[in-house]
């Protein structure tokens, strides 16, 4: 059935709220795939068609930035063309035209509307991508999402230990991913001191010039949405939010 905007407005206030409060800043949400009856998007999209997608997802986003916490439509340009999980298995995708024609376009009407962060899913597709996955493909970030889709706001990869399961990618992975025109580089580490050094490694010889846009694009919006190391958060009180989430649970 199609998702009540009404309970994407509560839902969307109440988990903004708990973000806001404890000092969390981005949330990495909405999901904008079109729904295909797959486990990989079972419960993490709006159901409906490309319109009840837009609809609720500016209401997800618009609760969001009343508590001033970034919001970053995921996966572009549309994870409803495969039922593969990019997690396990990078999806090849055949049917390009299908990917312009109607999944790309939830994310087209949002970035017309004005969204400050696109995640890059993991996706091969025929004629789009070449031989790399659409997150790690500067042809494809540059062309669709950069220049079709006329985007110059943050640009995040789908978190990139993924694609280390495919031995493909895993050699060139980390060069391509900085050279693919994409700001922040989602990587799973066990700790800080090992992020340091994989990124000490990684940006060695990348191109500065780059990395300048890269980083004035983060910049930007951590002064739009006035985020620094002085804020004190406050926390939350567990009880009126599970009370609030309840009275969400108690209309599905």
């Amino acid at each position: 059935s199609k998702t009540s905007n009404k309970l994407v407005c509560d839902s969307a206030m109440i988990i903004s709220n708990i973000l806001k409060n404890t000092g969390i800043n981005m949330n990495l949400a909405p999901v904008l795939d079109i729904y295909n009856e797959s486990k990989v998007l079972y419960k993490r999209c709006f159901y409906g068609d490309e319109l009840d997608i837009c609809r609720n997802a500016k209401t997800y986003i618009n609760e969001f930035n009343k508590n001033s916490i970034i919001s970053v439509i995921k996966h572009f340009p549309g994870h409803g063309m495969t039922k593969f999980n990019s997690h396990f298995l990078i999806p090849y995708i055949f049917n390009y035209r299908k990917i312009i024609s109607k999944h790309i376009l939830p994310f087209n009407e949002i970035i017309n509307n004005g969204i400050d962060a696109v995640m890059v899913g993991h996706f091969i597709i025929r004629k789009m991508t070449g031989f790399y996955p659409s997150s790690i493909s500067r042809k494809f970030v540059t062309k669709y999402l950069r220049n079709e889709c006329n985007y110059d706001g943050v640009v995040m990869t789908d978190e990139l230990n993924m694609l280390n399961k495919n031995i493909l990618f895993r050699h060139n992975l980390i060069k391509k991913s900085i050279n693919s025109d994409s700001d922040i580089l989602l990587v799973k580490i066990k700790n800080l001191d090992e992020g340091i050094k994989i990124m000490e490694k990684a940006y060695k010889n990348a191109d500065n010039d780059m990395l300048d846009i890269n980083v004035k694009r983060i910049v930007n919006l951590k002064e739009k949405y006035k985020i620094n190391d002085d804020i004190n958060y406050s926390g939350i009180n567990i009880d009126k939010i599970n009370k609030e989430i309840d009275k969400v649970n108690s209309k599905i």
